[in-house]
């Protein structure tokens, strides 16, 4: 009987974020937002703390999560509305800034207008309105950047960390850490424009996790399965970008990987290279970083990549600027 109550949960409540596609994401000002009754600041200060400690099993879940939402078709066509698509420098400048801005969320201060994590999130929620607004021009009767849109972003932030677990490199938790990583992503969710009902972290950890699994076997799951090509492309084309901040970062590998999440086998074929790849990242992920110092030194390593990409980046675009521009920062 429980379990028929929590099936018919899962389903209203999937059905209650679905009814968030015909609803934009509004550009207002955050610094006018009020902290919500339902903030924690010992949740959200948990997660951070667990963001340190766990900085390269978070941002791999992460990217994995990135990687399954570009199977999402509506999302390729926002994402290339933004000219940000169309070559593998300027893939690995958008991504790597997405990095970025998502460290900032987790170790700065959002409630303060002076912050860089404040400074950030307004960035990001306006340019997902400017996006929105933008593509509502093509009349095509669907809504860009909706709250469903963004409940669905907000799944390949949470659903790695919470559903894979080991095979991201999470190991140790109490359900109490989980519970606090997913109301940091509410709270951030609610920054970004998200109202409460539409918030996919809306809920006990034991409602969130169902939901994440619903979506995962409602949606994600069978656009994976049968894929768009133009997903599995930007899917690929993001891999081979970010492959310049970490080698082994190559597309079989990351496709394989990608789709044992999501407990589907994958098309691609592995050469020898993408094998070695691939066990890498699994022996690491699944049992190397449990052991404290394996984890501190990943977590030291990862930032070192993300430093020297940085400096990568910088240099791509210096040399693709025009003569005598300057560039800005």
């Amino acid at each position: 009987m429980e379990r028929e109550k929590m099936g018919l949960w899962e389903n209203q409540r999937r059905e209650e974020l679905l009814d968030g596609d015909s609803i934009g994401t509004p550009g207002a000002d955050i610094a006018k937002l009020e902290v919500p009754s339902w903030y924690d600041e010992k949740k959200f200060n948990r997660a951070k703390e667990l963001y340190r400690d766990y900085f390269a099993g978070i941002n791999f879940g992460h990217f994995c999560g990135l990687l399954l939402s570009f199977y999402f078709t509506k999302n390729i066509k926002t994402l290339m509305s933004t000219g940000e698509s169309s070559t593998k420098n300027s893939l690995f400048h958008r991504y790597l800034m997405t990095v970025r801005h998502v460290q900032k969320w987790y170790e700065g201060d959002v409630w303060d207008a002076n912050d860089y994590a404040h400074r950030s999130l307004s960035i990001v929620r306006s340019m997902h309105a400017r996006v929105g607004k933008k593509m509502a021009a093509l009349n095509d009767g669907v809504v860009y950047v909706s709250q469903w849109d963004m409940a669905v972003t907000q799944w390949a932030f949470i659903g790695p960390i919470v559903m894979f677990r080991s095979l991201v490199g999470i190991h140790g938790w109490t359900d109490d850490d989980y519970d606090a990583i997913l109301h940091f992503w509410r709270t951030i969710g609610y920054l970004l424009g998200i109202e409460d009902k539409y918030n996919l972290c809306q809920g006990s950890y034991s409602q969130v996790l169902a939901a994440c699994e619903k979506l995962l076997h409602k949606d994600y799951k069978p656009l994976v399965e049968k894929a768009d090509p133009i997903s599995v492309s930007m899917a690929k084309n993001v891999t081979e970008a970010m492959s310049m901040m970490d080698q082994l970062f190559t597309w079989p590998a990351l496709a394989t990987y990608i789709h044992e999440l999501v407990d589907l086998p994958c098309p691609v074929d592995m050469g020898i290279i993408d094998n070695i790849c691939y066990s890498l990242m699994h022996f690491v992920m699944t049992y190397l970083i449990q052991f404290d110092r394996v984890r501190v030194f990943m977590n030291d390593f990862t930032r070192w990549k993300l430093k020297a990409a940085e400096r990568k980046d910088l240099q791509l675009m210096e040399k693709e600027r025009p003569a005598g521009t300057v560039l800005a920062g």
